[in-house]
């Protein structure tokens, strides 16, 4: 348990490195006083529609999560939305993306971590997803933005990341019968088979996990929904843009969403407060927005989604049902402070 928690100080003490360093290099930037003159100026008048596209979007990324499973270990939508809901607001207060993989073993129905495995799989599929969409924006834009220096690093590197990422997942698919018999076979040799038999079965549970990857039917599926949502997310930054009188198109609202998308596969502190704004000026300054309007505009985005997908976290964990509040019960005394036993909070 020692080395759980030293791993995640160092987790924690590196994400807050890297978010402190961003959030330097932009206070050097912008005249924060004048960045939130203009925030003071929001127009709560024109709320409406950003928080209709905010919902509306928060319950698109559960139902696509729910869609990548397999079709005989698909979990409920209210199950995907509530644990989906809970491992994000698990992500704004603990660090290192814990509230990923929390969700793997939450949303299994015997917190086992074969059934943790196969979820982290889905997991990963969501993440390459919207790595493939913010990548094709960003490449898109090299070609229509004058400063292209930092689209073509951030194009280079996640062409490398996810394109990496996608050749892995398609080999575990289709590959993973020889991978496990390797695996079989290595440790019958140094004489430990039945630790090989709990890693061969972690790994053909992931590999079950992907098996969305071999249907095109349900693949599109699932890419069609992938596409909604980042639609959804640059209306969302256009709309709260028009709060603070920042007039963008939706092409540029679009790119501001895919350089923060991209940005944020960083480490970060909780919540990536410091490089979530960082990214976002970037973004905005790439399309014209001068340096202290785009703060300010960073600000009320990051507060926005932060404030509602805390919201949906908290309710998800008062209003599960009691069929799944065992799974959520260790987290939820983790986040009203209540001591836990071991069992409560390790998965069988």
């Amino acid at each position: 348990m020692q080395l759980i928690n030293g791993s995640s100080r160092r987790s924690l003490l590196w994400g807050l490195a890297i978010s402190i360093s961003f959030l330097a290099l932009l206070v050097n930037q912008v005249d924060v006083r004048k960045s939130w003159e203009v925030l003071a100026g929001t127009d709560f008048r024109l709320m409406l529609l950003p928080t209709l596209i905010t919902f509306a979007t928060l319950g698109l990324r559960p139902r696509r999560w729910q869609s990548i499973f397999p079709n005989g270990d698909r979990p409920t939508f209210w199950s995907s939305f509530s644990v989906f809901s809970i491992g994000t607001v698990a992500n704004n207060v603990f660090p290192a993306r814990a509230g990923d993989i929390l969700r793997c073993f939450l949303i299994s129905r015997e917190r086992t971590l074969s059934g943790a495995s196969l979820a982290l799989a889905t997991v990963g599929l969501e993440k390459i997803l919207d790595g493939m969409v913010a990548l094709m924006v960003v490449l898109a834009a090299v070609f229509f933005v004058n400063s292209t220096e930092l689209l073509t690093g951030m194009s280079l590197v996640s062409s490398c990341l996810f394109g990496g990422a996608i050749v892995t997942f398609i080999f575990l698919h289709f590959r993973s019968m020889r991978l496990i018999a390797l695996i079989r076979s290595l440790f019958r040799k140094i004489h430990l088979p039945a630790l090989g038999e709990k890693v061969a079965l972690l790994l053909a549970c992931f590999s079950d996990g992907l098996d969305v990857v071999g249907s095109p039917f349900r693949l599109a599926s699932v890419a069609a929904l992938t596409g909604l949502i980042w639609v959804g997310e640059g209306a969302l930054v256009l709309t709260l843009g028009l709060s603070l009188n920042i007039s963008l198109s939706f092409p540029a609202a679009m790119l501001v969403t895919a350089v923060i998308g991209l940005g944020l596969a960083l480490p970060a502190a909780p919540g990536a407060f410091g490089t979530y704004e960082f990214f976002a000026v970037a973004g905005l300054s790439l399309v014209g927005v001068n340096s202290q309007a785009a703060f300010a505009l960073a600000l009320l985005m990051h507060a926005w989604i932060f404030l509602a997908t805390s919201i949906l976290g908290v309710v998800s964990l008062g209003l599960v049902n009691p069929a799944c509040s065992s799974k959520h019960s260790s987290f939820a005394a983790l986040i009203r402070g209540r001591e836990s036993t071991p069992g409560d909070t390790m998965p069988r």
